[in-house]
């Protein structure tokens, strides 16, 4: 128990969060409900939130059986409490997070499961068009607004309340805009097809076990929802099933930017989704999988938490990206100054050897030696690469005027012999200036 209370109500634990606002579990004397506490905090203004509870009042007493009831809306000084019947069960942004942190994607025929539940529950707000003194129901979609039962059943929550919230202030965090539709960004008029693109986005993180538009800015979100979508069949990540090309169809076609060349209804996408030859999955089925994501020990404390970015496979089946920990060839580390590190010379033809310079010193033990050649560039002693000295000009010791050279050097850096040799194996003269006689 926390001792918070809202109203009558006791709340007893937070089952989430969302850019509405938390999810609680709460307690009164007639038995247990279901809390949304929507915070108004700055930017937002109390004018919307009056709208929010407005709409969520007008939904009081609405009955599906893909849709948790609302039962009342509470009022206080800085929130307001949108009150559900009592429904166990985990949130779908939970689910999608637990599948992303032990990478276990649900099965396809599960997805369409879930999406078609919320397709019949979001097409029966739809049909309240008319029936109801509030603004179209349009763009309240999103796995934050949804509840997967421990009976299977995927039920809509803040029916009407989250549709009003798309054109507040909540509608401009990056979480919440990653389910709109295109128009929703081109301040055009939503429709029934809008919220066919925003389940069908959801529908593709499922299968795919990876985020479609969210990223954390804004701006970023809406070029995303704004570009052509990639075919959910044209990208294979570790651990998830190939999403079979029909399903990948029917979502590509809800996925499109143009309104008129998606489904016109839910009831519509709905039937094509049940039409592919995956199948769709019991309840029975979906319940036992969260159950599974949600044992002790897939939860285990301290276990890694991955990115909710598996990494893609190329056509052999290798990694291509990781983005979730998985393991691929990095650069060799650097060895620290402590413990040089022994290297082998490539080997050479022995006519063309040169006599071997003397070591380095021993306090730079990953230096390359002066004399070591490189095209028409050089090494200097701190393995820097340096271009030749123009015509004409001797080259300077690298390290300054203190550097020590090595003792047998092949080539002299200073135009000069280190040690007497034979007038044969004195370097070539410096070209002379133009116009200028030998001394």
């Amino acid at each position: 128990m926390t001792g918070k209370k809202m109203d009558r109500y006791e709340l007893l634990n937070e089952l989430g969060s969302s850019p509405l606002g938390s999810l609680w579990r709460a307690r009164a004397d007639e038995g247990e409900a279901l809390i949304r506490l929507v915070r108004v905090r700055p930017p937002a203004t109390r004018a919307e939130g009056d709208r929010i509870a407005e709409a969520a009042r007008l939904a009081v007493g609405l009955e599906h059986e893909r849709v948790a009831s609302i039962v009342e809306v509470l009022s206080d000084v800085a929130q307001y409490g949108i009150v559900h019947e009592q429904a166990p069960g985990e949130l779908l942004a939970s689910v999608q997070k637990q599948t992303l942190v032990l990478r276990r994607p649900a099965p396809v025929p599960l997805v369409l499961r879930i999406v078609t539940d919320l397709a019949e529950a979001f097409g029966f707000a739809h049909e309240q068009v008319g029936e109801l003194p509030v603004a179209a129901p349009y763009g309240g979609v999103s796995p934050d607004e949804a509840l997967v039962g421990a009976d299977g059943v995927t039920r809509v929550l803040d029916l009407c309340a989250a549709a009003a919230a798309h054109a507040d202030t909540w509608a401009r965090l990056p979480r919440r805009a990653a389910y709109q539709a295109p128009e929703h960004f081109q301040k055009r008029k939503l429709e029934p097809a809008s919220d066919v693109f925003s389940l069908a986005a959801i529908a593709w993180e499922l299968c795919l076990n990876r985020a479609l538009f969210l990223t954390t800015s804004l701006v970023e979100v809406q070029k995303r929802v704004l570009a052509p979508v990639k075919r959910a069949d044209s990208v294979r990540l570790v651990g998830a099933d190939q999403v079979p090309r029909d399903v990948a169809d029917v979502l590509a076609r809800a996925l499109r930017a143009d309104p008129g060349e998606r489904f016109a209804t839910m009831a519509d996408f709905a039937a094509a989704l049940r039409g592919c030859k995956a199948g769709v999955a019991s309840h029975a089925d979906v319940a036992e999988f969260v159950q599974r994501l949600g044992s002790p020990r897939d939860t285990a404390p301290g276990a890694p938490v991955e990115s909710p970015h598996p990494p893609a496979l190329d056509d052999a089946g290798g990694v291509v990206a990781a983005a979730t920990g998985a393991r691929t060839p990095q650069p060799p580390k650097a060895t620290a100054p402590s413990a040089p590190q022994e290297t082998t010379p490539s080997p050479r033809p022995a006519a063309a050897r040169s006599p071997a310079p003397a070591p380095a010193s021993p306090g730079a033990p990953r230096e390359r030696m002066a004399t070591e050649e490189l095209g028409d560039a050089e090494l200097d002693v701190a393995g820097v690469r340096t271009p030749p000295p123009p015509p004409g000009v001797r080259p300077r010791p690298a390290g300054g005027a203190d550097a020590k050279l090595p003792t047998r050097s092949p080539r002299p850096l200073d135009g000069r012999p280190a040690t007497p040799a034979p007038p044969k194996a004195a370097p070539p003269a410096a070209p002379k200036p133009p116009g200028k006689k030998p001394p």
